[in-house]
């Protein structure tokens, strides 16, 4: 059981790469326009998913699934994911600076990670936000990765962070910023139709910038190593829907794990 349970696992993981800041593949295309992009491949060599409603409030599966608060990077930080989701750091390594749930069944990861900020960030969040997804898709090897949208969260969206924070609420900012992919796993010729749903939480206090991505497969190619094992659930506005219902639970409970750097 346990070497089924790492095989499921590890190829759920194959998705979900940590990301490096590369050059980025190509400028965001407008909604309609990636939109289309994604429906061409739908309608060719993919076993598409089952249609959620989207009244689905807690998670994409069918039947809803509980949520349940997840204690990240030694308590400095919670959130509340689907208790689908396992965390994986008792049989693989995972970097210090990250966390990550898997729901093998699912196909889909949630990771989160903690990026420093240069000391010359200038840039606009407009700017700074959609970079943020393509590094990290760019750096899965996907093809096709591409923005589809962007936007700011009002302070009521993650209350969590905004109910005492340590400094002026002006110095926070939070997005959800959506694109997609053509991922393969394990070099496979065959790739799968993969949305990228991420939270972005950037605290100038701390110089930082928290990500939570979700990696949401929404159409597996008949030939894949994941059609074999998963089966993928949802639409692109339920993987929105999903990052927003963790934002709303998201917490920085201890400023100190940023490195020692001054919360004030």
């Amino acid at each position: 059981t346990m070497k089924i349970l790492i095989l499921l696992v590890s190829l759920a993981m194959a998705h979900s790469t940590c990301p490096m800041h590369r050059d980025l593949m190509e400028a965001p295309h407008n909604k309609n326009a990636a939109l289309n992009q994604i429906f061409h491949f739908e309608r060719h060599n993919f076993t598409l998913c089952a249609t959620v409603s989207s009244k689905t409030t807690l998670c994409l599966r069918g039947g809803g699934e509980p949520f349940e608060k997840r204690r990240l990077f030694g308590g400095a930080m919670e959130i509340s994911i689907p208790r689908s989701f396992m965390d994986i750091s008792s049989i693989r390594l995972v970097p210090d600076h990250q966390e990550v749930f898997v729901d093998a069944s699912l196909d889909q990861s949630v990771i989160v990670e903690i990026l420093e900020r240069p000391d010359d960030d200038e840039q606009r969040d407009e700017t700074i936000v959609p970079d943020l997804l393509m590094d990290y898709m760019n750096a899965s090897n996907g093809t096709e990765s591409r923005v589809i949208s962007v936007r700011r969260l009002r302070d009521e969206e993650i209350p969590l962070v905004m109910e005492d924070p340590p400094c002026p609420k002006s110095w926070i900012t939070a997005y959800v910023v959506s694109g997609s992919q053509l991922a393969a796993k394990y070099n496979e010729e065959f790739r799968n139709l993969v949305m990228v749903h991420m939270l972005v939480v950037r605290l100038a206090n701390v110089k930082a910038d928290v990500l939570v991505t979700l990696n949401h497969p929404v159409a597996l190619h008949n030939q894949s190593s994941s059609a074999k094992v998963a089966q993928v659930h949802g639409r692109f506005e339920d993987g929105v829907l999903l990052v927003e219902l963790m934002a709303k639970t998201f917490k920085v409970a201890d400023y100190s794990v940023f490195g020692g750097l001054n919360p004030d």
